[in-house]
């Protein structure tokens, strides 16, 4: 029993510190929407060790497929709002159909950002993709420090 709440703590400890680490670094390189790197770390942390692996590659491969559906949706229909609900829709199931669903959240916000800003330039995709890469690895940083084995079938 012990044992139990002291890896919900540490997991928990991790979760919290993830989160403060991505939104400071993300604000130290001045990035717009910094909360979003903490935010990223924090869904990130919530898996074990091998699923934070498969969680990474899911959020980069989707990260591109958002991005680029973004970019079409909202210059070729002249409706924010539905584009953004179609880029949604599209996204969400093409990862529930390939089994990757746990990556939505952050395809969701990041589609979110576009929505917000309205901007497609070189540095507004940067500044989304170097969310993304602060909160993903953190997260396996943070992962690399607690042993799972015990816990992998939670």
């Amino acid at each position: 029993m012990l044992q139990k709440l002291k890896h919900h703590f540490l997991k928990g400890f991790k979760i919290a510190l993830g989160t403060v680490l991505g939104i400071v670094i993300a604000e130290l390189l001045h990035l717009q929407f910094a909360t979003s790197a903490g935010t990223v770390a924090l869904l990130t942390l919530l898996t074990t060790k091998r699923g934070t692996v498969r969680l990474i590659i899911q959020r980069l491969i989707s990260f591109v497929l958002t991005v680029v559906l973004c970019f079409a949706a909202f210059k070729y229909i002249s409706i924010p709002a539905v584009a953004l609900c179609l880029v949604v829709l599209i996204v969400a199931f093409l990862l529930v159909v390939f089994k990757c669903e746990a990556a939505l959240s952050v395809n969701a916000l990041i589609a979110i950002h576009f929505f917000t800003e309205q901007d497609f330039t070189i540095s507004f995709i940067l500044n989304e993709f170097l969310l993304v890469l602060i909160g993903i690895v953190i997260a396996f940083v943070l992962n690399l420090f607690h042993r799972y084995a015990a816990y992998e079938s939670e």
